[in-house]
């Protein structure tokens, strides 16, 4: 199987990594990408000099190149079949073409992204394909993503997301995810394929690792199931499909995953060199190719346990490899130089790429207008609320800082303050894009707001959370209503307890205070269990009073869920 072999997010790298490049000279001319449908199409996508981008096209297995000039920056390409392939542009946009590469077309589809850098394509037919890339997240973090097509293009599914992880460091300041989606890959039949990609703890060149991400698809991009990889220190950048059963995934300072049950379980293979692997490609279960940022290749016909290595003669930076058959391959990198092989990787032949751009490119669509930003905000705050009483989230929507009218405002849920959904109670923002949510928490809950977008608006970012958090019903007089009991006697009590407790739970608890010089005075506390009855529960217990005089009692109740609850104080004379 021919797939595409990427460039590893070159321009996240370079802020996350210390490129081999730098010791070479920075190109500014080179190949980003090498992808062939079969053993005599194929394409590449790079950049020559500073200002234009292209694409090339082989028929005859790579040996000769033609090419086109774009208006865009392709940063990758995903050979279907000799007329169609895919490719991404650096404005953020799939470009596709179906004639020979003649031409490409933009596709404008893709919503639910927020500033989205796409990094990796792939196409599982003619008609889905999927990218991987990240956007921007909660508090200022990145979100990776998978954007699946299944028409060509034309329409997009919302987004597949990584996890939203946030944490606080020792201050108490929310410390948001840092996920980046890098690599994916596809097989021609099935429906199969994986994507790869890694979460930071923070952004730039202190980062580290949080973990490694990998999903698998089965369905053709439509669903992507978490799967686990052993712990590491290096992240995962790249990734190929060999087979239903077999994919490699690589990444920083050489590391190598293998695969052989369909990612069940992954297991880390010897590669052949250190550096960071620029890109990988496979054909069938046996033979894997890597290339590195040093201008290295490594061929491995047995699976990655053994490996035939070569440097290129001009040492530039590799950034893509595609296999087309267990000898014939090709490599491509930094100063648009492209190295071809017909006996497994032992020798290599540079092949000569001038681009040459036609008299007129093609001039790509007007893109739509861009709907307006939106900002969701509110200076709703914490509170504590009475039995049955209702909370209010209030705040604003405004884009390019007035007020968006008749807007539906979507109040979601959360438990825990990490997971959120939506409940069933919108608002219509009003005339200057004020929105009020009501709602009668029985129990401590999250609330916050949100906004999905409309015709000429974007999507706006939740607002923050607050909790509200009610108190519980109790009987006013929780025991008997006699004011004049005897001392030493035993006395037994019951109470309403709403919302319903849990069955035998120390639910409630007597204050008794004996008035003693002047005042009263705390003397002890008594424990009522709670018993469920009917929609609610009711608590009982047992008491005595040992001295004669004057005395006082209340209930209280205080759990994680409710707001402290107090009765009234019932006075007792005591004889």
């Amino acid at each position: 199987m021919l797939r595409i072999s990427r460039l590893v997010a070159a321009v996240l790298f370079a802020a996350l990594i210390l490129s081999a490049s730098s010791a070479y000279g920075i190109s500014t001319s080179f190949i980003t990408g090498i992808s062939f449908a079969d053993a005599q199409n194929g394409y590449l996508s790079g950049r020559y000099s500073q200002t234009s981008g292209i694409f090339g096209v082989s028929q005859d297995g790579g040996l000769t190149w033609k090419s086109v000039s774009v208006s865009d920056d392709p940063v990758g390409v995903f050979a279907w079949s000799a007329s169609q392939a895919w490719g991404l542009g650096s404005a953020a946009r799939a470009l596709g073409t179906v004639d020979t590469g003649s031409s490409w077309t933009p596709s404008y589809g893709m919503t639910g992204l927020k500033d989205p850098i796409m990094d990796s394509v792939a196409a599982f037919d003619a008609n889905h394909i999927s990218v991987t890339g990240r956007h921007g997240g909660t508090y200022g973090g990145t979100i990776g993503f998978i954007q699946t097509s299944a028409h060509s293009g034309t329409t997009w599914s919302p987004p597949f997301s990584t996890p939203v992880n946030l944490a606080t460091d020792a201050e108490g300041n929310i410390v948001p995810t840092f996920a980046y989606m890098t690599g994916i890959d596809a097989l021609r039949t099935g429906g199969i394929g994986w994507a790869v990609g890694f979460e930071d703890t923070e952004a730039g060149t202190s980062a580290t690792l949080r973990r490694n991400l990998v999903y698998n698809t089965t369905d053709f991009g439509s669903n992507w199931v978490t799967q686990t990889v052993p712990p590491a220190s290096l992240r995962l950048t790249s990734v190929t499909a060999a087979s239903a059963q077999t994919a490699y995934a690589a990444g920083v300072s050489g590391y190598l995953l293998k695969t052989t049950n369909g990612g069940s379980t992954w297991g880390a293979i010897t590669g052949p060199f250190a550096s960071t692997i620029s890109a990988i490609d496979s054909l069938g279960d046996s033979v894997v190719v890597v290339v590195d940022e040093l201008g290295r290749v490594g061929w491995s016909s047995n699976g990655g346990a053994s490996w035939t290595t070569r440097q290129m003669t001009g040492s530039q930076k590799l950034r893509g490899v595609s296999v087309l058959s267990t000898s014939v391959g090709l490599v491509a990198g930094d100063d648009m130089a492209i190295y071809r092989t017909t006996d497994a990787g032992v020798t290599w032949t540079p092949i000569p790429l001038t681009p040459s751009a036609p008299p007129a490119p093609p001039v790509p669509p007007t893109p739509p207008v861009p709907a307006k930003a939106t900002v969701l905000s509110s200076a709703s705050k914490f509170a504590y609320l009475a039995y049955g009483g209702t909370g209010t989230f209030s705040g604003y929507l405004k884009a390019d800082g007035v007020g968006v009218p008749n807007q539906t405002i979507v109040l979601q849920k959360s438990s825990n303050g990490v997971s959120f959904y939506d409940a069933a109670i919108t608002s219509t923002t009003s005339s200057n894009g004020y929105f009020s949510l009501r709602d009668k928490p029985k129990i401590k809950t999250y609330y916050r707001a949100k906004y999905a977008g409309a015709t000429g608006y974007t999507a706006a970012a939740p607002t923050y959370a607050v909790s509200f958090i009610p108190k519980v019903y109790l009987s006013k007089k929780p025991w008997a209503s006699r004011t004049i009991i005897y001392h030493g006697k035993t006395y037994r009590y019951k109470s309403a307890l709403i919302p319903r407790h849990t069955s035998g739970s120390k639910a409630v608890k007597l204050q008794f205070q004996r008035y003693y010089k002047g005042k009263y005075r705390a003397y002890k506390t008594v424990t009522a269990y709670a018993y469920n009855y009917s929609s609610y529960s009711r608590v009982k217990g047992s008491y005595k009073i040992p001295y004669k005089g004057k005395w006082r009692v209340r209930a209280f109740h205080d759990d994680a869920g409710h707001a402290a609850t107090y009765s009234s104080w019932l006075y007792k004379t005591v004889k």
